[in-house]
């Protein structure tokens, strides 16, 4: 494949350029003048690297839009792990609700994503039937059932899902299991995917029970390394921003998740960048962010920082972008995030609407005016997964008939 004329832009900026795709990667960028039979003239037209969502519970779909106006923790214990005990007594409510996640996931240009939940083997038939890449990470908090579903995915091999451990957090996982799962990490070389220093009752309810603040719990026990990811990370001090930094572990920010649940503490993303920690962008679940829009997550993410630190020049478009595409498949080990020889060809097409122009600088058009109405194609391994409104691998009308009978089941038992 051929990609004429189009604008390419990902973190070190903008060129026009051609790019030429063959078997699933990009072979070179420049100019060529001979067409190929599968030519896409991207002229006046946008080219970038996917968003890699650093962070997500694609099966929890199902519960969007539950439980409004409740803190994270009122959320948790009234709402959603209630709600998860009566969705187990449904069979394929989790496959349905990840096809559904995904498709929206597609709408954003969004082509990997980093999930922790249960039933994992239901999300990961849909991630396949959708052609999509992801970190899967089973949430062995919930006892055995999580550990032996680890154990499980590990012996079924796929080029684009890899599988690692989800630790719901040190309030639910106790200390034993969360040594099991360090064990587990480094023994098969695999993630550890883990909620952190999310609420200040998280803070103070980790001082109270272990002596000290949740990321210094978890390095007293070598939890935290190049393979450890760190989701939301709000609630630290600068000595654990560095301990972070110092350990090369990946951390995720949830702006719009973080605000909806009122979680009070601004994550400190550019103190994150400045320590080296590898930083990263997510949406959270659709449960507690009602969107899987990648554009919102880093326009929020920006915003928030230059409000946080009263300074206009922070959420620096380059940094952001670079932490929504390249640093997101870096930390799961995936070869894509640039346009660039060698590197996977996991791209989005963006037409840039009467909302983007003019681009006096596309870096900035991308991350502060892009929407998702902007995506026009999006491939992994340079095959369509999404094109104007429908989805080639999904049959979308199936799925969404599938997922209201699921939801009127789901409703007999709520």
């Amino acid at each position: 494949m051929l990609i004429k004329n189009a604008l390419i832009v990902d973190y070190r900026g903008a060129r026009k350029e051609d790019v030429l795709i063959e078997e699933g990667k990009i072979v070179d960028t420049g100019r060529f003048e001979k067409e190929r039979d599968n030519t896409v003239n991207a002229e006046g037209k946008i080219l970038i690297p996917s968003f890699c969502n650093m962070h997500t519970h694609i099966g929890m779909t199902f519960l969007r839009n539950k439980g409004e106006g409740l803190t994270l923790h009122e959320w948790l214990n009234k709402v959603i792990w209630p709600y998860e005990r009566k969705a187990k007594e449904i069979k394929g409510i989790i496959y349905i609700s990840a096809l559904v996640g995904i498709m929206e996931a597609l709408r954003s240009g969004i082509t990997c994503i980093n999930d922790m939940y249960f039933n994992m083997e239901e999300v990961k038939k849909a991630v396949e039937e959708a052609g999509i890449k992801a970190l899967l990470t089973p949430d062995i908090c919930i006892g055995n059932e999580g550990m032996n579903e680890v154990e499980k995915l590990l012996n079924e091999k796929s080029n684009n899902i890899k599988i690692g451990i989800g630790c719901h957090s040190i309030y639910t996982c106790k200390r034993e299991m969360l040594e099991k799962a360090l064990e587990l990490s480094k023994k098969k070389d695999i993630h550890i995917h883990i909620h952190v220093a999310e609420t200040r009752k998280e803070l103070f309810d980790s001082l109270k029970r272990f002596g000290k603040r949740p990321v210094e719990y978890l390095d007293e026990m070598n939890f935290i390394y190049q393979k450890t990811i760190l989701t939301h990370a709000s609630w630290v001090t600068k000595r654990e921003i560095r301990i972070i930094g110092e350990r090369k572990a990946t951390v995720v920010h949830n702006p719009t998740s973080n605000l909806k649940l009122a979680t009070g503490g601004i994550m400190p993303f550019e103190e994150y960048v400045k320590a080296d920690a590898n930083t990263t962008i997510g949406t959270d679940s659709v449960a507690s962010n009602n969107s899987m829009d990648m554009f919102e997550a880093m326009k929020t993410a920006g915003l928030l920082q230059k409000h946080k630190y009263w300074n206009a020049s922070s959420g620096n478009p380059s940094i952001i972008l670079k932490s929504a595409t390249y640093n997101g498949f870096k930390a799961l080990g995936f070869k894509s995030g640039l346009i660039e020889k060698g590197y996977n060809a996991d791209l989005i097409l963006l037409k840039p609407d009467e909302n983007m122009h003019p681009l006096n600088n596309p870096l900035t058009a991308i991350v502060y005016s892009g929407k998702p109405y902007n995506v026009e194609k999006v491939w992994v391994n340079g095959k369509i997964v999404y094109e104007e409104g429908e989805f080639p691998t999904i049959d979308k009308e199936r799925v969404l008939e599938d997922f209201n009978e699921k939801m009127n089941e789901f409703a007999g038992l709520s």
